[in-house]
């Protein structure tokens, strides 16, 4: 593990801490998980206050996202379907109906949303600010009865900013729904098993699940419900998150091996290790991901007020 110290006072942007109660952090060096950064690596460093993660080295973030593995196409595949099933089955049991208004924020190419339209959810929208023909902000208006932000605020600088304007997104008594990595789960002194969840150099700022709830309530907002795995992580067999990091082990270990054609010639997937993982993996989750269920209160409630 390579180390370089960072500046003798380092503030923190999520708690806005500049006392390290163990002097100056350790800048961690991580590979990416990207083929097109393949063989390169990113610095990341972790408060010792709030316990978020913190890339060190500032990027270009439009020209980062050109050919970004996760854009996909608007008409997913039958496993994307059916995890896409498993996410509208946790927006239902947050209360979501057809005469909802919905914002899916952070949509890439707005395949979620368009299956969730063809289910008949009308008021199913999506933003996407590096998509050209989702970044227009009119579609940010009027407000919604649920925002969904998967996968999104750990992608920004300014994870404070998203997540007060995320809740001025929402109706009163609206719901907000955030998945995201947890930085508490999260090894940096053995950063190898964990470079998905860093997935640099994408993920600017990863919360920790304390960090994430402490914004949620300086925001006014209720937690309703905690899920600790991703929703990718299903029982059905090949769909669970160890499995499909094993797979992705057997060909270069990068994001984009997951959306390569299969190739059954790669022996390293013939094992009984594979057989038992694509059966059995959900049960076995790191809970590096945890998806956190909001409410905004129907009243008027000031930043950071508790609710009594």
């Amino acid at each position: 593990m390579n180390a370089l110290k960072l500046k003798p006072v380092v503030t923190c942007s999520v708690c806005c801490s500049a006392s390290l109660r163990a002097g100056v952090p350790e800048i961690v060096w991580v590979r990416s998980n990207v083929r097109r950064f393949q063989g390169k690596t990113f610095p990341v460093w972790r408060c010792q206050d709030c316990g978020s993660i913190h890339a060190a080295r500032e990027i270009d973030l439009d020209a980062c996202y050109q050919d970004y593995p996760l854009a996909a196409s608007s008409r997913p595949g039958w496993k994307l379907r059916l995890l896409y099933r498993n996410q509208l089955r946790r927006l239902r049991a947050a209360g979501l109906r057809r005469d909802m208004r919905l914002l899916d924020y952070g949509c890439g190419s707005g395949s979620f949303v368009a299956y969730l339209r063809k289910r008949g959810y009308r008021g199913a929208v999506g933003y996407d600010p590096f998509h050209p023909e989702l970044s227009s902000h009119t579609i940010l208006w009027p407000a919604f009865d649920m925002v969904l932000a998967q996968d999104v605020i750990e992608h920004g600088v300014n994870v404070v900013g998203s997540m007060r304007d995320l809740t001025r997104l929402l109706v009163p008594g609206g719901v907000l729904i955030i998945g995201t990595p947890d930085a508490a789960a999260i090894d940096l002194a053995a950063p190898e098993p964990f470079v998905h969840a860093l997935h640099q150099p994408f993920h600017r700022k990863i919360l920790s699940l304390r960090a994430l709830l402490v914004l949620g309530y300086r925001n006014g907002l209720a937690l309703e419900r905690l899920y600790r795995t991703m929703y990718v992580n299903t029982r059905i067999p090949f769909l669970n998150e160890r499995f499909m990091a094993h797979y992705v082990r057997c060909s270069d270990d990068t994001l984009d091996a997951a959306f390569d054609p299969v190739q059954p010639s790669n022996r390293r997937l013939w094992t009984w290790r594979s057989v038992f993982l694509a059966l059995f993996g959900s049960f076995f989750s790191r809970h590096t991901d945890v998806t956190a269920v909001f409410r905004r209160p129907v009243g008027p409630i000031a930043p950071g007020q508790p609710r009594s």
